[in-house]
């Protein structure tokens, strides 16, 4: 069993010496995960190495990033020209996972494991026309707190932490321009996590997340989260990019989407 990423294993000297034995593919089988975030050439990639494939991922997540318009096709390309089109370049914001949907055996998962029944709600109906359950071991979780410090939190702080209203939606004014960074946001998140380490068992603050769409955001968090707990303490916050962060889980995020935290 040989394991490495999409990329890794295009010159890897390990597989490299595995081709160049023979005229068959070296491998029985390739499994890709989070096949719906590469691009179609670097899946192509490794499926070519196996007799038989499996494509592991979820189209209705984050798809492969493409930064250059004329790689985009028509339909989603802000401006681009039909160069890419007619070589057949275009389109690579759709992966190989989707093109081959409903042209080969699928398998569908309809149970998650890592968020309780209020917080899926949101993704299930919009995203998986209620097909979603929680596990019976996430469906009913909820953040534990302390109830005598809970108790002696500035009102605004308990209520977005309340550990019954398992999602809380606020709007924070920023920037009328069209900066990437709202000091408003930092300064609603800080104060939120600082509540909620008082209210928490010790250790806890490796287990908050932060996500924003934007590095600079994300900077900006990080150096505030400094200033108020601490290098140390803020080092165990992760705080990320929504492309970083997927497919990982932790007991409380922050996420910020337009104006609305």
């Amino acid at each position: 069993v040989i394991s490495g990423t999409a990329h890794k294993c295009l010159n890897s000297p390990v597989i490299d010496a595995l081709t160049r034995t023979g005229t068959e593919p070296p491998f029985d089988v390739a499994i890709v995960d989070e096949a719906t975030q590469l691009s179609e050439p670097m899946c192509l990639g490794p499926v070519l190495l196996a007799h038989r494939f499996v494509l592991v991922g979820d189209a209705r997540q984050l798809p492969p990033v493409v930064a250059c318009d004329d790689a985009r096709s028509i339909a989603t390309a802000h401006i681009r020209t039909d160069a890419a089109e007619q070589l057949g370049l275009a389109g690579l914001e759709y992966s190989l996972f989707e093109r081959l949907a409903g042209r080969a055996l699928e398998v569908e998962l309809t149970t998650q494991y890592r968020m309780n029944r209020e917080v899926q709600e949101l993704s299930n109906r919009f995203y998986y026309d209620g097909q979603l359950e929680p596990d019976e071991g996430v469906a009913t979780r909820r953040l534990t707190v302390h109830e005598g410090r809970f108790n002696s939190l500035e009102p605004t702080i308990a209520a977005r932490l309340d550990p019954e209203t398992p999602i809380v939606w606020e709007t924070v004014l920023g920037p009328k321009s069209l900066s990437r960074t709202n000091p408003n946001e930092v300064d609603a998140i800080v104060a939120t996590i600082g509540g909620l380490l008082e209210v928490s068992e010790p250790g806890f603050s490796s287990r908050i997340g932060v996500i924003s769409p934007f590095r600079s955001q994300c900077a900006h968090l990080r150096s505030a989260l400094a200033e108020r707990l601490g290098t140390n303490a803020a080092a165990r916050i992760e705080v990320d990019t929504v492309e970083r962060f997927q497919g990982r889980e932790k007991e409380v995020k922050r996420k910020r989407t337009g104006r609305e935290t």
